[in-house]
């Protein structure tokens, strides 16, 4: 977008909004207003969390059109390092309240757009957040792994299954005990585990423990001491194996 002219940038930013009017679900207001090459930016992406937008750009350029835009609470800007993991810093409007709940087919998530790596949320996953509900029956065991703010648990939780989340950050399962409670779901009818999960699939596997259900949603790369570095392209026939 660096050679387009503010009129260009203006007129792709109100098509790229135009598109998603009227297509986003019921009881939703956070998703996506613009996709990169998509919406035929270069470099540019804007997610809307109940009126707070986080704008991402892999340079040190955010076209002023964007504050112009004007219809947010508040702007922030990542500037996307090699390794993504820059935090946002807040450009224009006001900082949200604390905790800023957002809601996602009406159950309620918990963001923070100062969050370095993600703000609590992938917006990429809401169908298959969706499926999940959809999919699960009262009772229903299900195990979410890389379980990051326990979205997919969530879901599954609200759909009266017993859920089991794994991730190595306890600080994230906390985040997401709290977006169980942010449901009017009680954690402590659920199961947290921190640690490796390819440590916790052998241990399942060797006690006999089954589930109806299981999700698989690893990060592009992660580490632990357990296992190593993980690559998603690499290891991900691994996890399918245990």
């Amino acid at each position: 977008h660096m050679n387009m002219s503010a009129s260009e940038i203006s007129r792709n930013l109100s098509t790229a909004f135009g598109k998603r009017k009227g297509r986003i679900p019921p009881e939703t207001d956070a998703m996506r207003l613009v996709n990169g090459l998509g919406d035929h930016f270069r470099d540019l992406i804007i997610d809307d969390f109940a009126g707070h937008w986080i704008a991402q750009t892999k340079s040190d350029f955010l076209p002023n059109e964007v504050a112009n835009a004007g219809h947010f609470r508040s702007l922030w800007w990542k500037r996307l390092a090699k390794e993504g993991k820059g935090a946002p810093s807040l450009v224009a409007g006001s900082a949200p309240p604390s905790p800023l709940l957002v809601r996602e087919n009406g159950l309620a998530f918990e963001i923070d757009p100062a969050a370095g790596y993600s703000c609590g949320l992938f917006l990429d996953q809401r169908d298959n957040r969706a499926r999940v509900k959809e999919l699960t029956g009262p009772g229903d065991r299900i195990l979410n792994t890389f379980a990051y703010t326990c979205g997919f648990s969530v879901a599954a939780a609200s759909a009266g299954a017993v859920t089991t989340s794994i991730d190595l950050s306890g600080n994230y399962l906390e985040w997401g005990c709290r977006n169980f409670a942010h449901n009017d779901l009680d954690p402590s009818d659920h199961f947290f585990g921190k640690g490796d999960v390819f440590e916790r699939l052998r241990f399942f596997t060797k006690k006999g423990i089954r589930f109806h259900g299981i999700v698989l949603d690893p990060p592009t790369f992660s580490r632990s001491k357990e296992s190593g570095a993980f690559k998603v392209e690499k290891n991900y026939g691994e996890l399918t194996a245990i």
